[in-house]
């Protein structure tokens, strides 16, 4: 896929689930005590503006139509940049390069953690704890959190990024 032309059939997905994982953890309970203000939190450090979305666009909505409205605007954020890139190459070039600059940062931090994480099992030994089974079930919620991390600050950049000339 990183040789296609565009990485957009790859990011949409990514920002879609960053959404939702987002939007999930705030509707807990019943819908008049789902925590709104943090949805609008989010979703203007990590897609929109200030005051795109706000308590009251979303008041009403299900967890579903919220993570729709806001694709609306990365649909619309991602059409705007790509005009004003006027060239498909760029856009390419300007995707990968968050993707890879993202995966390589939190890849070299969850080997570091991972190492750090080996290291310190075999003292839950002593907890009668099996070491093995310790490892393989936070390694695997560590490897979840870091895709999780990938995903967002992959998204905050693809979004918040301004596209800039060089006109020299």
């Amino acid at each position: 896929m990183i040789e296609s032309d565009t990485l957009t059939p790859v990011f949409r997905p990514i920002v879609e689930r960053t959404i939702t994982r987002n939007v999930d953890s705030h509707v807990l309970g019943k819908q008049g005590e789902w925590d709104l203000k943090a949805i609008v939190t989010f979703a203007e450090a990590t897609i929109t503006k200030p005051g795109e979305i706000t308590i009251e666009s979303l008041q009403g909505l299900q967890p579903d139509e919220m993570v729709a409205k806001m694709m609306e605007f990365v649909d619309k954020e991602i059409d705007k940049k790509r005009s004003e890139l006027h060239d498909d190459a760029q856009m390419l070039q300007f995707e990968k390069s968050i993707l890879l600059r993202v995966i390589d940062s939190h890849w070299m931090n969850h080997l570091d953690a991972m190492d750090q994480f080996r290291q310190s099992v075999g003292l839950r030994g002593y907890g009668s704890l099996d070491p093995l089974n310790e490892y393989q079930t936070n390694g695997f919620a560590m490897f979840e959190e870091m895709i999780a991390g990938i995903e967002h600050d992959a998204t905050r950049l693809l979004m918040k990024s301004e596209i800039r000339q060089n006109l020299s």
